[in-house]
């Protein structure tokens, strides 16, 4: 009796969090919503607004990226994947991370 009521413990903890991650799901999702006016903040999508890049190489990035990621290695930003392999120069990639910060509403350095 007691190992049944202990599960039954572990289950109710297990739904109390799953409402609780649901709740957060649906602010962020109400949050998204309601803020399609704002800027993009990802680099890539920064680099492609300023004229530097093209969706087809952010894409291409983003793949290397992914597979860098699945085999376990760091974590590789893309804007340093595009300016190591020469598609961006690095005062591109700096001007982009200026503007994200500006777009996050953080103090430029």
């Amino acid at each position: 009796m007691r190992d049944e009521s202990k599960t039954k413990k572990q289950l109710i903890d297990e739904l109390v969090e799953l409402r609780r991650q649901m709740a957060e799901f649906k602010a962020s999702a109400d949050e998204r919503k309601h803020s399609g006016d704002r800027q993009p903040v990802r680099v890539g999508e920064i680099l492609i607004e300023m004229g530097c890049l093209t969706r087809l190489q952010l894409e291409r990035a983003l793949r290397k990226q992914k597979e860098a990621d699945m085999r376990g290695d760091s974590h590789i930003p893309v804007g340093r994947i595009l300016a190591e392999s020469g598609i961006i120069a690095a005062e591109q990639l700096q001007a982009a991370l200026a503007e994200q910060r500006v777009r996050l509403g953080r103090r430029v350095e």
